[in-house]
């Protein structure tokens, strides 16, 4: 799924327009997770490249915390969700343990695999 893509859907969502919306079967929502190191690395990168990763730190951490509703959204209509790059242990429990997300992308898959 496109981040456009997921941004129209988390509007409809929002909207509560969301279950009257054709959404592709085969996707996949592949969404970012704001961990502590990505949100290092976006702030350099609204700092030295460009504003515009300012909306997107605001988007990306208010979807991580508010709208694990639509993650149950996408898994009632068979869209596999996951989030990605989670590394560290701590964030990893808070995820298992705050949100309905089916699946994380890891650089660290037997660390992960031990928490879960």
């Amino acid at each position: 799924m496109s981040g456009d893509a997921a941004v129209k859907y988390m509007l409809f969502y929002m909207c509560g327009l969301l279950p009257f919306i054709r959404i592709d079967h085969h996707e996949v929502a592949a969404l970012p997770y704001m961990t502590r190191d990505y949100l290092r690395m976006k702030l350099i990168e609204a700092r030295e490249i460009s504003p515009v990763f300012y909306p997107f730190i605001v988007v990306v951490l208010f979807a991580n915390r508010y709208l694990d509703g639509l993650m149950k959204h996408y898994a009632k209509r068979g869209i596999h969700t996951n989030y990605w790059v989670i590394n560290d242990d701590d964030e990893v429990r808070r995820i298992i343990k705050t949100s309905s997300i089916q699946g994380i992308m890891t650089d660290r898959p037997t660390a992960v695999k031990k928490i879960i």
